[in-house]
């Protein structure tokens, strides 16, 4: 027994669009006798008719008549084919012609019966052999896909290494720029103490009230204090907010799988513990709409270019997607 039959748990459907009625029967008959395995039968007499059944119930395998009161000749299987692409179908026609037979197998079909010919034995056995075939091209396209899954990754991988790069070359030389703007800030405060300090030591009232007049003035001290808490805050932006570069990265492409707003992903972020975990962003936390559109937003334009183009033509290839879901994220909103 086949692997197809071992797997299967299920009565395998069977449409059968034949307009001779003793035709019909005889198939009907052999697959219910078919001990092997369980097969529930439909019958249509006309191709308008089996394509109706087509639309609205699920076949396994289709045995068709290429001359019907309504279609005739590998039309007949051509628009078969047009309806439903990926239909397992065996041909069961009175035309013996090798020459049609080569072009309908070329056109889709499994196999290719002359009536009156084979077995009981034979059809069942045709039917099982176009089946297991069937699903091994499935699991084919099945390890293709993951294959082609897996390369897109790694190759994205490689664009979060250029992603991360980019956020942190700017970032680094920002940071380092900020801490030696601290250590001079701290310097001139230091200068500004040292200086009251000896003026007030001359004890002269007068030139102590024109500095501290002028220092009132000019407003020294919020002055100092502000810029201090600039500063601090800078540090705090340059951080990413306590996000990694694979979180922003991943926030990156959670906002374009959603195709969300900022706002939108600041909200699924806080409400969902599943988005948080994607993103790679401790539980406890959940950035707000100016912490993401800051952070993604250092990425170049050339950089966001780069990843959809992977993500969008990886997605083509596995047919996921129309040019109507294309989307490159302007950042903006």
């Amino acid at each position: 027994m086949s692997n197809y039959y071992q797997e299967q748990t299920k009565t395998i459907p069977i449409l059968i669009i034949e307009d001779d009625p003793l035709q019909g029967t005889y198939l009907e008959m052999i697959f219910k006798s078919c001990k092997d395995c369980h097969y529930s039968t439909q019958i249509a007499t006309r191709l308008d008719e089996g394509l109706d059944l087509l639309s609205n119930k699920t076949f396994d395998l289709l045995i068709l008549d290429l001359n019907l009161p309504d279609s005739s000749g590998l039309e007949t299987l051509e628009k078969v084919r047009a309806h439903d692409q990926d239909l397992t179908i065996i041909l069961n026609s009175a035309i013996d012609d090798e020459t049609i037979a080569i072009k309908a197998l070329q056109i889709g079909a499994q196999d290719y019966l002359i009536k009156g010919q084979p077995s009981s034995s034979s059809i069942l056995r045709a039917v099982r052999y176009a089946l297991e075939r069937k699903a091994i091209v499935e699991k084919l396209k099945l390890s293709q896909l993951q294959v082609m899954q897996q390369e897109k990754m790694a190759s994205i991988g490689q664009l979060a290494a250029g992603v991360a790069h980019e956020i942190n070359n700017p970032m680094g030389f920002i940071s380092s720029n900020l801490t030696s703007l601290q250590n001079y800030l701290n310097k001139i405060k230091d200068f500004i103490e040292y200086q009251s300090t000896i003026i007030t030591s001359l004890n002269n009232p007068e030139a102590f009230n024109k500095v501290s007049d002028k220092r009132k003035y000019l407003k020294v001290d919020f002055v100092l204090e502000d810029i201090a808490d600039l500063i601090d805050e800078s540090c705090e932006a340059v951080g990413r907010n306590g996000l990694s570069v694979e979180s922003v990265f991943r926030c990156l492409l959670l906002k374009q799988m959603l195709s969300v707003s900022y706002e939108m992903l600041a909200f699924h972020l806080s409400d969902s513990l599943s988005y948080r975990t994607f993103a790679r962003i401790d539980p406890d936390m959940a950035p707000g709409k100016s912490a993401l559109q800051g952070n993604i937003r250092r990425i170049r334009p050339e950089t966001l270019e780069a990843v959809f183009e992977e993500l969008i033509f990886g997605k083509f290839d596995a047919g996921e997607i129309n040019m109507d879901m294309l989307r490159i994220d302007s950042t903006e909103r």
